[in-house]
């Protein structure tokens, strides 16, 4: 939250739309890598061993992060507001539309994803008894829909927001979620629940996340 939140204080809306999804695609290749350099250092170190290779990362990412705060020039140009007593975040909930409809477009859409989520993995365990071949499926199926999440964001997400506005292109997920699930009762099966759970996951990823982190600006 304070990452985004740093990021809409350096852009404008119309900027954001430029830099977000670029952003995002980022954050998936940074996933990608991180993979690979799993499979290479964990033949030789064991979990324990891991730790202090994640720490690295998360160094190196406090490091930038601090880099890109000392370089924003809006949050150093912000006047002090005056102290007043804040609201409830429930009274904010029951008080303003824009944020009460935020948070039930992320309940609503968290909640079938969890649910989406659940049937596919049924449905894998149920196809492949032995665990290797469930481990072998599994990372088949994240690293071709982590491949597909930087693909869609480096090149459709930014024609997305353009062309379908930041509504419709948040709006892509919900719909994507609706007819995974109506596909999955025609179609039961592992095939249909691989489908719309990488078709979820892949949206979820690019066309969601780029264009729902702008509607934080107006907040």
């Amino acid at each position: 939250s304070g990452f985004w939140s740093m990021l809409e204080d350096r852009f404008d809306a119309r900027t954001a739309r430029k830099h977000l999804g670029r952003i995002v695609a980022a954050s998936t290749f940074g996933g990608l890598v991180g993979g690979v350099v799993t499979q290479f250092v964990r033949s030789g170190l064991s979990v324990a061993n891991m730790l202090p290779v994640l720490a690295g990362f998360h160094l190196i990412s406090a490091l930038i992060t601090t880099t890109l705060s000392a370089g924003c020039k809006a949050c150093r140009q912000r006047s002090p507001e005056p102290k007043r007593q804040q609201a409830s975040g429930l009274t904010v909930l029951a008080t303003v539309p824009y944020v009460r409809n935020l948070a039930l477009l992320i309940l609503a859409s968290t909640l079938g994803a969890g649910l989406l989520d659940y049937v596919f993995k049924v449905r894998a365990a149920a196809a492949y008894t032995e665990g290797p071949e469930l481990v072998r499926f599994f990372a088949l199926f994240y690293t071709a829909s982590g491949i597909a999440t930087f693909l869609v964001q480096s090149m459709l997400s930014r024609v997305a927001v353009e062309k379908l506005g930041i509504a419709g292109t948040v709006g892509s997920l919900p719909l994507t979620l609706a007819f995974g699930s109506i596909g999955g009762m025609v179609f039961p099966g592992l095939p249909m629940a691989f489908t719309a759970r990488g078709g979820e996951a892949v949206l979820r990823t690019s066309f969601f996340k780029s264009a729902y982190e702008m509607l934080y600006t107006a907040i």
